[in-house]
């Protein structure tokens, strides 16, 4: 029978304070797993009670605790094959490479057990970053996660099978579950309906139509959330009618220029303007959907572009998010290209249908390289 020998601490209920020991995870005679400890109990500074507590349960995710298993500790890393205890207490991944190698404690970026995916999280707690682990639940573009964080309730509590010795308390495994749009930061929800449709944001209305109950099953967010994923893929179809527009085209490669202050400044940016389409196929609101860059002129720039398209097709009627990457290259090591990162989120663009990116490349001479991405504020 497989076990581990582990260190944490406990705090009694007693007067006393702290007890520490080496605790033990294994299986009772009636095949419950439980984790045995040898504590000691600080009853003065000149005396101590030893004891053993036991609890049902376990800090880690599977019994045995040692696991075939495989891990990546970064995105481009290789896979590596060893032995796995991942313990859903600290959130901690234990790997043993085998031999005589000793026990490491890993971060890694993915790993897999018992047939499950793990992805590495990070999350912020008052300014503080956790580590935390997920599993997707389902495919697609946007996913369902779901994350398991054990803790331990210390209220003795009957045993089942031998009521004689009772549970000094028990392991509880909580499940908390998120939605991840594309690549963006998992957001956490509640089994609601208002906290689902608020993670999803754009095509609100459609998903709610179909909606009434209150309380959701996690299979229900899963469908959810598909739904979701066709609403897109959609919106997405349609914008490439205009993303492919020779008229819609032309004018942005004839009129959509570097501006003149921001290319002296080596700043390059990416900026994302809104607008709509009438059923007249009037473009009408055009307006900066991103932060706003004072004083360097990308925003000016697109919307005075924009607002040479008077008209278009009404088919193309709607709401659009036009991307627009202002690069920046140097001559003649044209390879040297600085790309923005910064996006905007799903929640920025709303209902909004986004648009292919349009990019606009500056080379200029320059004896060295001070290039800098800005990203404003928002008013």
């Amino acid at each position: 029978m497989m076990k581990l020998l582990f260190i944490f601490s406990i705090v009694l209920a007693s007067r006393a304070g702290i007890a520490l020991g080496q605790c033990t995870v294994t299986k009772d005679a009636y095949g419950q797993v439980i984790t045995s400890c040898q504590a000691i109990n600080y009853v003065s500074e000149s005396s101590s009670l030893n004891k053993q507590f036991t609890f049902l349960g376990s800090e880690f995710s599977s019994f045995p605790l040692w696991q075939e298993g495989r891990i990546r500790l970064d995105n481009s890393g290789q896979e590596l094959t060893c032995l796995l205890a991942y313990n859903l207490f600290s959130q901690e991944v234990l790997c043993q490479l085998g031999g005589d190698l000793p026990i490491r404690s890993v971060t890694p970026d993915w790993f897999m057990v018992n047939g499950v995916e793990y992805t590495r999280q990070m999350t912020n707690v008052l300014g503080l970053k956790y580590k935390l682990y997920t599993t997707a639940l389902n495919s697609g573009q946007n996913k369902v996660l779901k994350s398991a964080k054990a803790r331990l309730i210390k209220t003795p509590i009957r045993n089942g099978y031998d009521k004689d010795h009772p549970f000094a308390g028990y392991y509880q495994v909580d499940q908390q579950y998120y939605i991840q749009k594309g690549s963006a930061i998992p957001q956490p929800i509640t089994l609601t309906r208002h906290s689902v449709l608020s993670a999803l944001g754009d095509h609100r209305a459609k998903l709610k139509t179909n909606l009434s109950k209150t309380s959701l099953t996690v299979d229900e967010v899963i469908k959810l959330v598909s739904h979701y994923d066709s609403l897109r893929v959609i919106a997405q179809l349609n914008s490439t009618s205009l993303s492919t527009d020779p008229a819609f085209n032309e004018v942005l490669e004839s009129d959509l220029t570097y501006p003149v202050q921001a290319w002296k400044a080596q700043v390059y940016s990416r900026i994302y303007v809104g607008f709509e389409i009438t059923d007249a196929g009037q473009v009408i609101n055009i307006g900066l959907l991103s932060p706003e860059n004072v004083g360097f002129g990308f925003k000016e720039a697109v919307e005075e572009a924009l607002s040479k398209l008077s008209t278009t097709k009404s088919a193309y009627k709607g709401r659009y998010a036009l991307p627009v990457a202002f690069t920046y290259s140097y001559h003649p090591a044209k390879e040297l290209t600085f790309l923005p990162v910064n996006t905007v989120s799903d929640e920025r663009l709303g209902d909004r249908i986004l648009l292919n990116e349009f990019v606009v490349n500056q080379v200029v001479q320059r004896d060295r390289v001070s290039s800098r991405e800005v990203w404003g504020y928002y008013k």
